[in-house]
């Protein structure tokens, strides 16, 4: 939860290449559904209206289920977004990884904001937010055991506890 205040758990230090540049992008993978959801419906009515001075930059692509993240659909969006050469290329690689990693981890939300690209032509996402389908935890439990209640709010904790959804 955002209370303003971040308790923090635990720091990673990483040695980064310097950056070419940065990618002032929100990366969000939803379920595709004849109809969004309606959390789905409003996280994009949220991002609209955060970048709205920006909205006719907003890319969206679809993902067919069937085939998964395609190359053509990599090259598409790293030449709408200026990438060319080996960055174009890692950002293939990075988003088909992505995508593996949203279907393979029953992810219901992935978002990943900064994405950079380095000078030797690496891409990396310096933060992530990801939110996990809780009707497929029963697949993944090592993530049950990743998870950080110092995160949630309490309510919605003790809600969990007895298989129930805390709606405010």
């Amino acid at each position: 939860h955002d209370s303003g205040i971040a308790k923090v758990g635990a720091l990673v230090f990483h040695h980064l290449a310097p950056m070419a540049d940065k990618l002032d992008f929100t990366l969000v993978f939803l379920r595709e559904r004849r109809f969004l959801p309606a959390p789905a419906r409003k996280r994009i009515r949220a991002l609209e209206q955060r970048y709205e001075r920006f909205i006719e930059k907003i890319i969206r692509e679809a993902i067919n289920p069937a085939v998964g993240w395609q190359d053509y659909q990599s090259r598409r969006l790293a030449k709408r977004l200026g990438l060319s050469g080996s960055a174009a290329r890692e950002l293939g690689k990075f988003l088909t990884a992505l995508t593996r990693c949203y279907e393979d981890m029953d992810c219901s939300l992935l978002e990943i904001n900064p994405l950079i690209t380095t000078k030797d032509g690496k891409v990396l996402a310096l933060d992530a937010k990801i939110n996990f389908d809780d009707n497929a935890l029963y697949r993944q439990p090592d993530l049950r055991e990743l998870r950080d209640f110092d995160e949630e709010d309490p309510l919605e904790v003790e809600a969990s506890k007895h298989s129930l959804n805390y709606i405010k």
